[in-house]
Parts: C-alpha cells; sequence; structure tokens
C-alpha cells in the first residue's frame, strides 16, 4: 500500500511512503509501521520521551511540563534546551498539540494509547508499546531513530557503556562490594526502585549487589 503521509491513522499494510517520508517500522511500535517525515522539524513528545530529545540536544516544540521541569530539577544542564518548550498539559491535550501543527508525535502508549486515533490526525505518530521502564535503553534508541537521531543515541550509550566500565573497574580495584537500595522520598511516601526500574539497569550494569 503506498501512502500520503500528512497525518491520519497509521495503516500497518503500509510498505512504502511518498516522497519526504520513510517507512518507520520496529518491534515494539504500536500500531505499526506508519510513514515519518525524513527529518521532522516540528516533534511533539508525550511523557518521558522529551528526555531523550534533550539528551540528543534536540528541543520539541511540545511536551508535557510536569517532566520538563523534572529534567530540569534532575540535569539543569537540559533545561536550556527545553526553555522554548511549549507545554501540551497533563494528560496530553489534544488542541494544545494540533495549535502547534507538529509533523511528528513521539512517545509511548502509556502516554498515548487512548488517543492514538485523534494523535494519528494531527501528524504522523509513533507510540513505543511500552512494559516497564526496564526497557529505558530500547525506549531511547526508539525515540533516536524516529527523530533521526540513531547515530547520536549511538554516541551516547558508547559514553554510557565507557562510564560504566570506570564505575565497574574501580569498583574492582578497590574491592568494593556494596548492596545497594534505591530509594526516593517524595511528599507522603517513600518510593523505592526495584531491579525492574531504570535505576534498578543501572546498578545492575556496573555490578552492584542488591540486598537480599
Amino acid at each position: 500500500a503506498f501512502v500520503s503521509c500528512g497525518g491520519g491513522e497509521a495503516d500497518s499494510g503500509v510498505t512504502e511512503c511518498e516522497a519526504g517520508f520513510r517507512l518507520f517500522e520496529h518491534e515494539k511500535l504500536f500500531r505499526g509501521p506508519v510513514c515519518i517525515p525524513e527529518k521532522a522539524e516540528r516533534i511533539v513528545t508525550l511523557g518521558s520521551s522529551v528526555e531523550t530529545l534533550a539528551a540528543l540536544d534536540r528541543a520539541p516544540a511540545g511536551s508535557q511540563a510536569r517532566f520538563i521541569e523534572d529534567i530540569g530539577e534532575n540535569f539543569p544542564d537540559f533545561a536550556e534546551v527545553l526553555a522554548e518548550t511549549a507545554d501540551i498539559g497533563t494528560p496530553p491535550n489534544l488542541e494544545s498539540i494540533s495549535a502547534i501543527n507538529p509533523d511528528l508525535i513521539v512517545g509511548t502508549t502509556r502516554e498515548g494509547e487512548e488517543s492514538y486515533r485523534q494523535l494519528s490526525e494531527i501528524a504522523p505518530t509513533v507510540l513505543y508499546d511500552f512494559t516497564d521502564s526496564s526497557e529505558w535503553k530500547n525506549l531511547a534508541r526508539f525515540v533516536a531513530d524516529a527523530v533521526d537521531e540513531a547515530e547520536g543515541m549511538a554516541q551516547l550509550f558508547d559514553e554510557y557503556e565507557t562510564a560504566v566500565s570506570n564505575i565497574h573497574t574501580e569498583l574492582e580495584a578497590n574491592s568494593v562490594d556494596p548492596a545497594v537500595s534505591i530509594m526516593r522520598v517524595r511528599p507522603g511516601r517513600l518510593q523505592v526502585y526495584l531491579p525492574g526500574s531504570f535505576s534498578g539497569t543501572v546498578v545492575e550494569d556496573v555490578g552492584l549487589r542488591r540486598p537480599d
């Protein structure tokens, strides 16, 4: 099937795209494949996908303020990258997204599954079929590929692997083998990050033990 890609719901029968677009396929793509711009310029991100764009020094045209604020708090260097990014609301507001006139919408099913049809009518939409935050590496590569930044993401992961290796080497050199728990104190509750979380996978990567 040949598809014009100015918007419209993704069709699993799509096999080729019109000029200026490319076919995006991925094992975790929700309702794909889908035609997306070869060089997207006005990107809207849903949920934590904004973190990937910020790490790649790409500013989305729109995102959710609560994720932008979290990034600014935890990664001050990224705050400037996202300074001009418009808030699309939480949950994402379709009118706010449409007003931005995006050429690509990127996110996960956690934020976009229920409104997928409406989002796809605004712009080509790619959603990662999200299970849990332990998939962060795969999600980061997914988003990077969608915005034509696969090489940039590969470089970031090279830097990550180097840092992990350095930490692992230092721990071994100093005969350090601590058992580590990761907790976050929030108003009225204490959040514990288990092995199947973003933090848990990082701890595993560097070779630290979890408590018995």
